[in-house]
């Protein structure tokens, strides 16, 4: 019969179901081990549910409900990468082709015809806009679009241009860049006139969560 080494103190009382202490002091530190591990990655994973402060600007409602353009609750504002996309308390649209919005002033109506990438996605997405007078009298001048992440309190790296085709009546805005995952908002503010005039007709925001 092969010899084994036993550590002093060690039972030999194999026979009867006596495990040596060498052998339970192994089995005692891989249990420590593994509850350890358990608490490090409960700690890690609370440590992700992120912030959830509402610092966006506010905006007319829109037609959409809970939801967004992707189905991201991430941001990317801290460093471990996560915080909440969205508070309950923040607008928040839902993308469906042809979705409207009285702009703030109850002037014009903004409809969302169309985005290229739908919903819209990180990077660049094409937006096709309908701009219709809820009131009559209403001027439509220059249109400006401006999109920023609310939370983070900057502008996108890259603005959209806007063109307009009397043709079908659209404004094209190209590109409507989102650069990384999080809550954004998309702002067309109409003017009177010229924009550098300053003179604001109506306003509207589309509010979406970006994968």
């Amino acid at each position: 019969m092969q010899k084994h080494d036993l550590e002093a103190g060690d039972s030999t009382m194999l026979g009867n179901g006596v495990l040596p202490q060498s052998i339970r002091r192994a089995q005692t530190t891989q249990h420590v081990t593994r509850v350890l591990g358990f608490l490090i990655s409960l700690n890690l994973a609370s440590g992700c549910s992120g912030d959830t402060n509402n610092t966006g600007a506010g905006g007319s409602g829109g037609s959409g409900g809970s939801g967004g353009g992707g189905s991201s609750n991430l941001d990317s504002g801290t460093p471990d990468g996560y915080v909440s996309c969205v508070d309950p308390s923040d607008p928040l649209d839902t993308y469906l082709p042809n979705m409207s919005k009285l702009g703030s002033n109850m002037k014009l109506t903004f409809t969302l015809v169309q985005s290229n990438n739908a919903p819209p996605i990180r990077n660049s997405n094409i937006w096709k806009l309908r701009i219709d007078k809820a009131d009559p009298t209403a001027p439509i001048g220059d249109v400006v679009p401006e999109v920023n992440m609310p939370k983070h309190g900057h502008p996108a790296g890259l603005q959209p241009t806007i063109t307009f085709d009397p043709n079908d009546g659209l404004h094209t805005a190209n590109p409507v860049f989102f650069s990384m995952p999080g809550y954004w908002a998309s702002k067309f503010t109409v003017y009177k006139g010229p924009a550098s005039d300053a003179e604001i007709v109506d306003t509207a925001i589309f509010y979406f969560c970006i994968d």
